[in-house]
């Protein structure tokens, strides 16, 4: 039997099809809280029964599949690739979401940086700890959840971005805006195979730096970083 539901990525919503109870069972427990009635834009068949490449796509780029030799990492990078692309002029960037009273506070970082430890020491304020999404608004930027890897629906003004570095004490320094472009152009997920996608994003990165505050955090693994992500800007 064919299982199909859709999902929200920040606002690209995507079908996912599978036969496999094994696949469906775990997409179900990763994408479960980011379910939606929305029609889709973009269809994610998986084949099992089918050999080829692990990946293919229709000529419309409109549908992808997963055949017999896919792995679940195939469908995660699929989805990471695609999201970039279909959310324009938003950005997905490689951070940590957090969120407190009506706002929230990305955390960017390569891998090891802190994004899943700073997420793990703030449970409550945690929405997703992998990949989030900033959305510019009329009056400034949302920060967005998307669901890599533990995550929970949930988007509000986005009041801060900070860059990780694990430190034996806390410190938080604020960056100015020419060097928070160069620093953040590394922690965006660029769609590189379109190239007036690349150009909105570039755009919406450079007004990012210069409305809302970036700042570089060194912390150790205390939950009273807290107070210093929350702390209002001098």
């Amino acid at each position: 039997m064919i299982r199909s539901f859709c999902i929200d990525l920040g606002g690209a919503v995507v079908e996912l099809r599978t036969p496999d109870s094994r696949w469906s069972d775990r997409a179900y427990e990763r994408f479960g809280a980011f379910l939606t009635t929305a029609p889709p834009a973009v269809l994610v068949e998986h084949r099992p029964g089918i050999d080829g490449p692990p990946v293919t796509s229709s000529p419309s780029g409109t549908a992808f599949f997963l055949h017999g030799s896919a792995r679940w990492e195939h469908l995660d990078a699929l989805l990471s690739t695609l999201v970039p692309e279909r959310v324009a002029p938003s950005l997905v960037a490689h951070g940590a979401l957090l969120a407190d009273e009506g706002r929230t506070f990305l955390c960017c970082g390569r891998s090891g940086a802190g994004k899943s430890t700073l997420a793990q020491l703030l449970p409550e304020r945690a929405l997703c700890d992998e990949l989030a999404l900033v959305r510019p608004t009329g009056d400034g930027f949302h920060g967005v959840s998307l669901p890599y890897w533990a995550a929970r629906p949930g988007s509000a003004p986005l009041a801060g971005v900070f860059v990780l570095e694990h430190a034996p004490e806390h410190l938080r320094t604020r960056i100015p805006a020419a060097g928070a472009l160069r620093e953040l152009r590394r922690h965006v997920c660029w769609p590189t195979e379109h190239l007036d996608a690349m150009g909105q994003v570039f755009e919406t990165l450079t007004r990012l730096v210069q409305e809302v505050p970036v700042w570089r955090l060194s912390f150790a693994r205390d939950p009273l970083v807290w107070d210093l992500i929350r702390k209002p800007v001098a």
